[in-house]
């Protein structure tokens, strides 16, 4: 789990950074790891979305780590384009490309964009599958997949993987409850859920990708937390193939229904 950052006080809304080439124009994005914002280049006028993250000493290799891995993973047009880092005395900015229709959370939950688009289902999440797969391929795990992670272009149409600040190289981690708890795999719960105490990285994506599926086709989520105390994961634990009817609730065409019956 990332060390808890100390209670920072943000660039304001007007800054000037770059030594004056970006002004920072709004806040679109806010938590623990820092501020997103989207930013005007004052000559050209082209958008970009900025992180900005605090860098006490302490954070410095975690930050690094996020900026080494976005780069390496950038050739892919699935993944968001860093386009440059910027330092100053006490934030580290990564200056990317803006993506004007928000995030794929948004798409799916407030927009509903996908419910019942089977063509447009199938589109997304093979761009999906495609840079997740990417990512593997450089010995890259993302540890936080979930719909507010990919950024949309051309309203939900296109998408694209941002935020690798939790990403690792290292092919076992014991280093639990990492990303979002709705798409966190069992093993990455708790020591006492893993195997031997540590889970792999990559596994743990391949199961957030199963979550992120069932949220684009349903617009839920399938549980609260993969843990036995969940009642809705219990279930599905313990159905024993049994109880294989799709929810009611799921305006979904029976092409994806076999799919997601199975996982």
């Amino acid at each position: 789990m990332k060390a808890p950052i100390p209670k920072v006080c943000y660039p304001k809304v007007g800054t000037l950074i770059d030594g004056g080439r970006l002004e920072l124009v709004s806040v679109i994005g806010a938590g623990g790891y820092g501020n997103v914002y989207k930013a005007v280049d004052t000559k050209t006028r082209l958008q970009y979305a900025v992180k900005c993250l605090f860098r006490p000493h302490n954070h410095n290799e975690s930050h690094i780590r996020e900026t080494t891995l976005h780069r390496r993973a950038s050739a892919h047009p699935g993944v968001v384009t860093l386009r440059r880092v910027l330092v100053d005395n006490l934030f580290m900015y990564l200056v990317m490309d803006f993506a004007p229709d928000r995030d794929l959370f948004t798409q799916i939950l407030r927009k509903r964009r996908y419910l019942g688009n089977d063509t447009l289902i199938m589109s997304t999440f093979l761009q999906i599958l495609d840079v997740v797969e990417h990512c593997h391929s450089l010995g890259i795990y993302h540890r936080d997949l979930k719909p507010e992670n990919f950024v949309c272009f051309d309203d939900g149409v296109r998408v694209a993987l941002t935020d690798f600040g939790l990403a690792t190289t290292e092919k076992t981690s014991g280093d639990f409850q990492t990303g979002s708890v709705y798409h966190m795999s069992p093993e990455c719960q708790a020591a006492e859920m893993s195997f031997g105490g540590v889970y792999s990285p990559q596994s743990c994506d391949i199961w957030s990708l199963g979550i992120i599926f069932l949220n684009i086709v349903t617009g839920r989520n399938p549980w609260n937390c993969a843990k036995w105390e969940d009642a809705s994961f219990y279930s599905y634990l313990w159905s024993g193939g049994r109880d294989r009817r799709f929810p009611k609730y799921a305006p979904t065409s029976a092409k994806f229904q076999p799919s997601i019956l199975k996982m």
